[in-house]
């Protein structure tokens, strides 16, 4: 059944490549980020269909179109398969990020198709079905890096399994950039939380100093609503359970059905529905009835089945939590008003975030996070709803009104302090990403960015004083033999030994050193004369080749040949000219039997092929 099932959709795909296609995204240089729903293509398969992958199944399969903003199937237990295409404009090896936004995802495998090599290039496992120390980077949402080559094309191809709602909201991101964007999303967070937890320290205080039970199933609730805000968010996972795979998801009903349980109660107690309308209290009591089943029934049914009932459960307590203050307000009781306003920021958010697990509105930025907005208005109002209905005595009044101001101040020293260390954080974090941007992270050396900054730099020193300037260009001598009959790994601990080596003469002679690339690296000179630099690259050849490196308990020869070019820098348009003539001096070094420095001249003898 399987086979035939295949064969059908081969046919089918064959019918529809043409108008299912969708255009590749170009990246180009100056690219940042961008959402890649436009850009997916899908297809699906009953969970007992197994699909082969390789390359040439791949483009055999019958892909649809996505035809919203993001990708969002709602309820499924179909396994789905998203693609889209990229291709490099750009002409060096970037990395960029996928960020999948939807954390609550079971499982999700992704993989990159390089159409040049036609094969898989990499591959990557996450979900919250999964250990959360699996992940390579330490995010709630899913983050994937990808090393994408120069003037080549790409798919990225992900396989997504889930209990919950299927939505895979897929940006992709140049890396500073998603950490600029992480910075401002973490402080945007951790403002909201903080202003939750604020609500509960306030309403707290003010259940200990009258001991009247509303502030006490409020402040209950609202932990409720922060604890299941924080699970959907990914974050509890991330921070309290990263190891609890089991109860991940089933946290989530639980916390939603307690939010649920004691908004019902605060409803009953704060309203006095039992003294002022008895039938609407039956009402109430059937919806925390609802909620305590839903807590029982979590661990024994299947998740999808306990989230839909729970998230049913939630709409319908909204609708008739907001329903009976109307009903209060016409009657003029005081309290009902605060509440009825509050109870509408929370529908709105619960209404929200149900029609879009549904799939009825688009999953975005706005949609995503209105619970929380709704959460943090209907907190606040609540907290005034609390203390009108108890300014009814003027003593309480009175406590209430400095507790208040006394708390008032606390939230603005706390939240002064919030944003000096958040910007604290964030300028040692974009100096960490300067750090990082201009390190070679294989060598620790400077990369190609900072030698560039460097040479910018000394070249207009020299400018100004006339004083000279030189570079060394070096070359590990058959890097590519010693990789092959070493193995790769070896091979980089070879490279890590040269910039160690290299690093320890920079530091003695006060000069600049760094990798340009592959076995590739530079000495940068100011201010010597040819006969000193000429010494000076002598000293490295002999550093180099006398150095021990120690592989396998086997001690490997390493030399290494170098190219000098001087030059008294008379505009910053020379510097291209500087590096072609220590290339030239390398390769006439290499030609000459290697393991040694040659100056450059004005007609050096180049080889016709240089070995490697």
């Amino acid at each position: 059944m399987r086979t035939i099932l295949l064969v059908f959709l081969t046919l089918v795909s064959t019918l529809s490549s043409s108008a299912s296609a969708k255009e590749a995204l170009t990246l180009v240089s100056d690219f940042t980020n961008a959402p890649m729903g436009p850009f997916v293509s899908f297809v699906s398969f009953p969970p007992d269909v197994e699909t082969p992958l390789n390359y040439r199944h791949i483009s055999q399969l019958p892909w649809q179109e996505n035809s919203k903003e993001s990708f969002n199937k709602g309820y499924s237990d179909d396994t789905w398969w998203l693609k889209f295409d990229v291709s490099t404009d750009d002409t060096s090896t970037l990395v960029y990020l996928l960020e999948i936004s939807y954390p609550v995802l079971d499982y999700l495998d992704v993989f990159l198709i390089d159409h040049h090599q036609q094969s898989i290039a990499s591959k990557a496992k996450f979900g919250d079905k999964r250990p959360f120390y699996a992940r390579k980077i330490n995010t709630s949402n899913f983050l994937v890096p990808f090393e994408l080559a120069p003037q080549k094309s790409y798919s990225i191809l992900l396989k997504v399994r889930s209990s919950s709602s299927i939505q895979v909201p897929l940006t992709l991101w140049r890396p500073i950039l998603y950490h600029q964007h992480n910075q401002t999303l973490s402080l945007f967070n951790g403002g909201i939380w903080g202003a939750l937890l604020i609500m509960v320290f306030y309403n707290l205080v003010m259940y200990f100093r009258t001991k009247h039970k509303s502030y006490f199933y409020y402040v209950l609730y609202v932990l409720s609503m922060v604890l299941f805000l924080f699970s959907l968010k990914g974050y509890s996972f991330q921070y309290l359970w990263p190891q609890n795979i089991l109860w991940n998801d089933r946290l989530i009903v639980i916390f939603l059905s307690s939010t649920v349980f004691f908004a019902t109660i605060f409803t009953q107690q704060f309203l006095q529905l039992k003294q002022r309308v008895p039938s609407f209290n039956k009402l109430i009591v059937s919806i925390y009835a609802g909620a305590i089943i839903s807590i029982i029934i979590s661990p024994l049914v299947p998740f999808r089945i306990s989230a839909i009932f729970t998230t049913s459960v939630a709409v319908f307590g909204c609708i008739v939590g907001l329903f009976v203050g109307c009903f209060l307000w016409r009657k003029n009781i005081a309290a009902a008003k605060y509440y009825t306003i509050s109870w509408c920021a929370m529908l709105c958010g619960g209404i929200v975030l149900a029609l879009n697990k549904w799939q009825f509105i688009p999953v975005n930025f706005i949609t995503e996070n209105f619970v929380l907005f709704g959460s943090v208005f209907e907190a606040l109002l609540l907290s005034f709803a609390l203390s009108e209905k108890y300014n009814e005595e003027k003593q309480l009044r009175l406590v209430s009104q400095r507790t208040f101001a006394a708390a008032q101040q606390e939230i603005n020293t706390q939240l002064n302090t919030k944003v000096e260390e958040r910007t604290s954080q964030l300028q040692s974090a974009l100096e960490q990403l300067k750090l990082i941007s201009e390190t070679d992270p294989l060598t620790q050396l400077n990369n190609r960015r900072s030698i560039d900054n460097h040479i910018q730099q000394l070249f207009s020193e020299g400018i100004e004083h006339n004083t000279s300037l030189s570079i060394v260009m070096l070359d590990i001598d058959f890097f590519k033999n010693f990789n092959d009959s070493y193995g790769h790994q070896t091979g980089d601990e070879c490279l890590i030994h040269v910039a160690d080596l290299l690093e320890q003469f920079s530091v003695k002679h006060g000069h600049i050193c760094g990798r340009l690339g592959g076995e590739e690296f530079v000495v940068i000179f100011a201010d010597i004369e040819l006969k000193t630099g000429k010494a000076l690259a002598q000293e490295v050849i002999e550093l180099i080749e006398h150095s021990s490196f120690i592989s396998s308990d086997k001690v490997l020869p390493i030399t290494i040949s170098a190219g000098l070019s001087l030059m008294y820098p008379k505009s910053v348009t020379q510097i291209p000219l500087l590096f072609s003539q220590a290339d030239q001096a390398l390769y006439l070094a290499k030609n000459n039997g290697r393991n040694r420095v040659e100056v450059f001249n004005d007609s050096p003898v180049m080889p016709d092929i240089i070995p490697t």
